[in-house]
């Protein structure tokens, strides 16, 4: 994604979320919604009945990282709107990161995490 600068300012059109109480930019961000199936089988071994769970929301994506800032790690935690219908943002906790590159002022940064439920 091609990024601009104006004065000091950076804009990279991404969504820009708080993470211990640094400002970071998500260049892009994915959100998966999965469900778990459970079926129920009868004495033959047919489906005679299925059960769908929904898992927690995963997400993953690239941050753009300026590099007096510190990089995001396992454990951090950031919230967002997942649609902008949404009443209420949704919690992330960041379970997986690597540095995909480092480049003048910004280190670009993939991640992992998954929606916190409590």
């Amino acid at each position: 994604m091609a990024f601009t600068q104006d004065g000091s300012q950076y804009s990279f059109g991404g969504l820009v979320v708080q993470i211990a109480g640094q400002d970071y930019i998500m260049q892009d961000i994915s959100i998966t919604q999965g469900t778990n199936v459970v079926d129920l089988e009868g004495s033959d071994g047919s489906i005679i009945s299925q059960v769908f769970v929904s898992r927690p929301n995963e997400a993953s994506g690239t941050a753009v990282v300026e590099n007096n800032k510190p990089l995001l790690k396992r454990g951090d935690e950031f919230s967002f709107k997942i649609h902008a219908t949404d009443q209420n943002n949704t919690n992330f906790l960041i379970t997986e990161t690597s540095v995909t590159k480092s480049n003048g002022s910004f280190s670009t940064q993939s991640f992992s995490a998954r929606e916190r439920l409590n």
